[in-house]
């Protein structure tokens, strides 16, 4: 029996991340060592947003003896939204006992993203929104031959859009240390953030004070970027949850999770009955930016600070500030958002329920992007915006997903999405020089 392989190239992107609405081309490479029988050979784009979980319920049946009993069942749950959903047929034998010759062969495919897709993101057990492209060779009296690869999808989420971006924020809390009987003092912990938007490979500088008016020294502080991820899924799948219009009460319905990036701790000296300042550094590692366009799963971010006494018990103080994560950075001037009508059409077709739950049947009217509690974040974007020339162009690098990294599965066979991250660390203002992001991909990797 001959060789066979099948492999999937993205041809206006190696690196395989695009924008929606753009255009992804690629070639199929199905190398031969001997000719090989086959019907036809189709390549497939999917994407979706699939959520899952089990949990764990009672109920009453008979005992078999004419009384009853309680045992406990397993429940499924689920929800899905289809954002991408085409096919394509590159070859067909013309009879069932044609042959393809030996030998390499290509075939070409170009698929256009449509311009309502959430960024991908992989959850931490509980769901995940993914892209691929598949492709089946259809063998006659044989098992057949199939092939997919992954690729992320990256929408443009551009911070000068959102006014609370650019605000700077302030959090101060106050914890009694001690236990009742042997209270120690209270410690007074204030945070201060320049504003509350940030792009990946940007750092985050905190200044904080700490009145510490207990009767134990103050010695450590620690920060950490958290994700917080929120599900909702139906019970076998079926139901009209979403975000949007607030029906998911049951605890059953909703999951969230949260995911420390990336954290850092610092020394401190503050006595008992004194004051002190310092400063809290953190970068923000390559991940996915906010979102909340998905009627079944969205993303938040937070920053903590938190500062530790010597104190046995009841020892720490803790200040969270909301973070808004985006692709683009702010600048000193804002960024008109590109115009309705640069939107291109979408291919392939979208499915009739418009991107909502495929079992919902919901107040919303379809509609994908209702407004949504909270920050009102920008639908996916298809064109970025000019950049100053003092930023340069991002690099897309692989996930970093912290103390929780996602669950192994046969589907994602090591796959990673890739996120922009910018290097902002010399970046000086200039005048006389601008980038514009072109809207098909953002730059292949260099080989």
């Amino acid at each position: 029996m001959g060789g066979e392989n099948l492999a999937i190239e993205f041809t206006n992107n190696p690196q395989g991340v695009f924008y929606p609405g753009s255009m992804l081309e690629g070639v199929i490479l199905l190398n031969l060592d001997e000719p090989l029988k086959v019907r036809h050979i189709t390549v497939c784009a999917d994407g979706r947003a699939r959520n899952y979980w089990s949990c764990s319920e009672s109920r009453t049946v008979s005992d078999g003896n004419g009384g009853t009993k309680t045992e406990s069942h397993s429940v499924p749950y689920s929800a899905e939204v289809i954002y991408a959903n085409g096919s394509s047929l590159l070859w067909q034998s013309p009879t069932d006992s044609s042959y393809l010759p030996a030998g390499n062969h290509r075939f070409s495919f170009i698929f256009q993203i449509p311009v309502n897709c959430p960024p991908s993101f992989e959850g931490s057990g509980y769901g995940c929104i993914r892209y691929k492209i598949h492709v089946e060779v259809d063998r006659p009296w044989r098992f057949n031959k199939r092939c997919q690869r992954l690729f992320t999808v990256s929408p443009v989420f551009d911070l000068n859009t959102i006014p609370q971006c650019a605000i700077p924020m302030m959090t101060s809390k106050v914890e009694k240390t001690g236990i009742i009987l042997f209270r120690k003092g209270a410690i007074s912990l204030e945070c201060r953030l320049p504003k509350q938007g940030f792009v990946p490979g940007e750092a985050i500088v905190a200044e904080c004070t700490v009145d510490n008016a207990s009767s134990k020294p103050v010695h450590l502080a620690k920060a950490k970027v958290i994700q917080n991820a929120h599900f909702i899924a139906y019970r076998h799948g079926s139901g009209s949850a979403t975000f949007y219009n607030g029906h998911h009460k049951s605890f059953h319905e909703s999951r969230s999770s949260s995911r420390v990036l990336v954290s850092t701790e610092q020394a401190l000296q503050i006595p008992p009955k004194s004051k002190g300042s310092f400063v809290i550094k953190l970068p923000i590692v390559s991940t996915v930016s906010s979102f909340n366009c998905c009627p079944i799963t969205k993303v938040e971010y937070s920053f903590s600070v938190k500062v530790q006494s010597e104190a046995m018990l009841s020892n720490t103080v803790e200040n969270q500030l909301p973070l808004i994560i985006g692709t683009v950075p702010l600048q000193f001037q804002a960024v008109a958002a590109p115009a309705p009508n640069a939107i291109p059409s979408v291919y392939p077709t979208l499915p009739q329920n418009g991107g909502t739950p495929s079992s919902s049947s919901s107040s919303n009217n379809g509609s994908v992007y209702p407004s949504a509690p909270g920050v009102e974040y920008p639908q996916p974007g298809a064109q970025a915006p000019p950049l100053p020339g003092w930023i340069a162009p991002p690099s897309y690098e692989e996930a970093l997903y912290g103390n929780e990294k996602p669950p192994a599965s046969e589907e994602l066979d090591g796959f990673l999405p890739r996120y922009p991250v910018y290097n902002l660390s010399n970046a000086q203002p200039q005048t006389d020089t601008f980038y514009r992001a072109e809207p098909t991909a953002p730059p292949p990797m260099k080989m």
